[in-house]
């Protein structure tokens, strides 16, 4: 009789057929290591893969690795409806383990990564949800100071401790529940935040919307640094106009992550005190960098940031009127 599933590693991917074999050929390495923790820790894993309306061959390519895996234990799912945010739901409905473990497709996990995050999420069954630590591989050098934006890009390193990342409310409920189970009782099924399409990364900041709706809920938000994962960067992500896009998209989600746990009488007061405090910021920035503004890419992408995150506020309230006064 076949173990229950506990583990699921999730795999949201567009146009991923180039990516994926790298990611793929480390899972099955992973999985066929994995007996000893399984006979130890009762781990019984699957990888599902969602193919989040692919128009290369990223569905012939997943299907040339299923043979590979034991029985059911690696899945090909299809989400025609375009972004991060609907894949990543697909996803949760899928699976049948209780941990869910996303990783992107040009992530690869270091050998200890599956055993790390099972682990955490039995000693801290409160969690909710767990981040990596994520070190960046790039085909070529990252421009000057792009550290001071690489945590927009998911490079992280936040030390060799974990801890809690934001603040928690108290549950009402204290029982054990898993991580899954948080993401379906507190995120909505229709984010405002999508995530990046096929053709756009406007709506940037899925990953912290849902972080928030949980957190909103109760539940405990870590960083756990013993789970680590290999970043790869493309050469395309250093081009201009690519990073600026990617930090005006950021700072266009601002308005949405930071009012999701206020009322809506609230929201008002608190987008003014954004405005100005991004205003004094923005003003703040072009004094301090005028001379290195035309020349700096890093400073230039700072600055998108700034002014997105001062029209964020605009922007949603144009998002919302096109919807329910079209």
């Amino acid at each position: 009789m076949q173990s229950k599933t506990n583990f699921t590693i999730a795999i949201c991917t567009f146009n991923g057929a180039q990516r994926l074999p790298a990611l793929i050929n480390k899972l099955l390495y992973l999985s066929q290591h994995s007996i000893q923790l399984a006979n130890q820790q009762n781990l019984n894993l699957e990888i599902i893969i969602v193919d989040n309306n692919s128009t290369d061959n990223t569905a012939k390519v997943i299907k040339t690795y299923q043979q590979k895996f034991p029985t059911n234990q690696f899945k090909y799912i299809f989400e025609s409806q375009q972004g991060v945010a609907y894949a990543r739901r697909r996803a949760i409905q899928e699976a049948k383990g209780e941990i869910i473990g996303f990783l992107d497709d040009d992530n690869i996990p270091e050998d200890n990564w599956i055993a790390a995050a099972y682990q955490f999420f039995q000693q801290h069954p409160q969690a909710a949800a767990c981040g990596s630590s994520i070190q960046g591989v790039y085909e070529i050098a990252p421009p000057p100071n792009f550290e001071r934006i690489a945590s927009l890009m998911a490079i992280i390193n936040r030390g060799e401790k974990a801890f809690i990342t934001q603040r928690v409310i108290a549950r009402q409920e204290q029982e054990s529940q898993s991580g899954k189970q948080a993401w379906v009782d507190c995120v909505p099924r229709t984010p405002k935040i999508l995530g990046r399409t096929a053709n756009s990364i406007a709506s940037k900041g899925e990953e912290i919307e849902a972080l928030l709706y949980m957190q909103a809920g109760g539940w405990e938000i870590w960083h756990n640094p013993q789970m680590k994962l290999l970043h790869h960067i493309s050469s395309d992500r250093f081009q201009p106009e690519y990073l600026t896009q990617l930090c005006r998209s950021v700072g266009l989600s601002r308005f949405q992550t930071r009012t999701i746990t206020l009322q809506n009488w609230q929201k008002p007061p608190a987008a003014i005190a954004h405005f100005l405090n991004d205003l004094r910021k923005t003003f703040k920035h072009i004094i301090k960098y005028r001379d290195s503004l035309k020349n700096d890419l890093v400073t230039r992408c700072e600055l998108e940031l700034l002014i997105a995150s001062l029209f964020s506020p605009f922007y949603h309230a144009k998002l919302y009127f096109r919807k329910n006064f079209r």
